[in-house]
């Protein structure tokens, strides 16, 4: 059974870093609205991932309810690799994520100074900015 709650758990993990490539490669594009659809999906995903781990968590604590010896001297050699390849992928998703968080901030960063430059704020110091009456509507003669 724990077989299958790690190959479970491995599949969603593999379905959400697929899903975070296209994302990147969707930024990289410019089609942002598109990213929006993968957004249900990855919840769904996760909410998955999250209910294999639930269940995963539960069969290793059945493994080692009644056998004083540890989790290491359980396993077999199968149910070894499977938790490694577990590892791996769990840290392949966060280097994706971690990838896909720096082009998301890139655009973040460049749609704000965009506004910035349309739009003048008044900042006098600590006091809430606010557009400067005509900003965006001056013109040249």
């Amino acid at each position: 059974m724990l077989e299958i709650h790690l190959q479970n758990a491995i599949n969603e993990l593999d379905k959400l870093i697929a899903l975070t490539h296209e994302d990147i490669a969707l930024v990289k594009r410019a089609e942002h609205t598109k990213l929006t659809n993968n957004i249900n999906q990855k919840n769904h995903l996760m909410l998955s991932f999250e209910n294999q781990k639930a269940l995963l968590n539960q069969s290793l604590m059945k493994l080692v309810e009644f056998d004083e010896r540890g989790l290491e001297d359980i396993l077999t050699q199968e149910q070894h690799e499977l938790m490694d390849l577990f590892k791996d992928k769990l840290l392949e998703l966060k280097n994706t994520n971690i990838q896909f968080s720096k082009f998301v901030m890139s655009v973040g960063e460049f749609y704000n100074e965009l506004f910035d430059q349309i739009f003048v704020l008044d900042r006098s110091g600590y006091q809430k900015t606010n557009p400067l009456p005509a900003a965006f509507f001056k013109t040249r003669a």
